[in-house]
């Protein structure tokens, strides 16, 4: 039977892999925002960026159980493992910049609620943006907390389950620079920081799919100082909604399809996300690639599964399109550890 197997996936399901990653290419795109200011294009970046490196490889998607996911409900989604703990590393090549992102998370389950505890740690060095603007991201910390369960079986099917989810986030980020004029230079340094609430919900009409949404909102206090003087402070808050769905429609083959949306209080500025991604096992439970469009940028990588934990790789052309303007095209690097017992 295995050998069956295999010669099916290779001889069909690859051909469906290459197909749909060219439909991604040529059909779909990414709406961007005309005017965006750097600290909205940051922004629109971040909350796009993948948790880890199984969903950058499928363009970044939030809405595949056992999956990383900024989705809460979805988190909660066990496939039976009580306990388990991820690392992940990203390394975002910026045309003029580089972001290098160290996180990790445990969650456990506790009756029929699962927990989740992750950190995240990124930084850039200090590089040009142009001949009149040194700038970096000296640190930025992260600390989110997850929780969700199943409420409700047989809803609206015989059989359909039914998941909510809560989060909470905090940020601390300092940003710092200089920028050079025809007599003068002047050093800035931006403090942030950022606490935010999701609310999510999963829904699986049947074990096969699964609809699942969030919706979060984020406040941010900044001060920005200048060569030593506090020259302001800001209060803003952004929002984000996201809808999304997967669905298993054959025998190891998985297509997805999310959609973000972002907003911001203190200006008119809007971006719509669109993230879209395939899974496809060569072997059965071990081996699998994907493909994908993560907001208007290919993705790929595979992942290797053993009985309690694995390992993913993935890589992203020319994605964080939102701050290009800035940083220039970005290609994307990602690897994960994760161990279930």
């Amino acid at each position: 039977m295995k050998g069956f197997y295999l010669e099916v996936v290779w001889s069909h399901s690859l051909r469906l892999l290459f197909v749909f990653v060219l439909f991604l290419n040529y059909f779909c795109f990414a709406r961007e925002s005309c005017g965006a200011s750097f600290d909205e294009s940051l922004t629109a970046v971040s909350s796009g960026l993948p948790m880890g490196a199984d969903v950058a490889a499928m363009g970044g998607i939030c809405t595949l159980e056992d999956f990383s996911s900024a989705n809460p409900a979805v988190t909660s989604i066990s496939s039976g493992a009580t306990r388990s703990g991820t690392i992940n590393y990203g390394n975002f090549q910026f045309k003029k910049n580089m972001l290098e992102v160290v996180s990790g998370s445990v969650a456990s389950s506790v009756g029929d609620v699962v927990l989740q505890l992750s950190f995240a740690h990124g930084e850039t060095p200090l590089r040009f943006l142009s001949s009149e603007e040194l700038f970096r991201i000296k640190r930025s910390d992260t600390l989110d907390f997850q929780f969700g369960g199943n409420v409700f079986h047989g809803l609206l099917l015989d059989g359909d389950e039914v998941y909510l989810g809560m989060g909470y986030s905090f940020n601390k980020s300092v940003q710092d620079g200089i920028t050079f004029a025809a007599t003068s230079r002047n050093e800035f340094v931006v403090d942030s920081s950022s606490h935010g609430v999701t609310i999510g919900f999963a829904y699986k009409p049947i074990k096969q799919v699964t609809i699942g949404g969030f919706g979060s909102r984020i406040w941010t206090n900044s001060t920005s100082i200048d060569d030593g003087w506090q020259n302001s402070e800001i209060s803003s808050f952004h929002s984000i909604g996201h809808l999304g769905i997967s669905a298993k429609i054959i025998e190891g083959t998985t297509l997805a399809f999310d959609y973000q949306s972002l907003s911001f209080s203190d200006s008119d500025t809007k971006f719509d996300q669109y993230f879209l991604g395939i899974e496809q096992y060569l072997i059965r439970d071990h081996v699998a690639v994907y493909g994908g469009l993560a907001n208007g940028g290919l993705t790929t990588g595979i992942g290797l599964y053993f009985k309690n934990g694995g390992l993913n790789l993935s890589y992203g052309n020319n994605i964080a399109k939102e701050t290009k303007e800035f940083f220039g095209s970005c290609d994307a690097y990602m690897a994960s550890v994760y161990l279930n017992f």
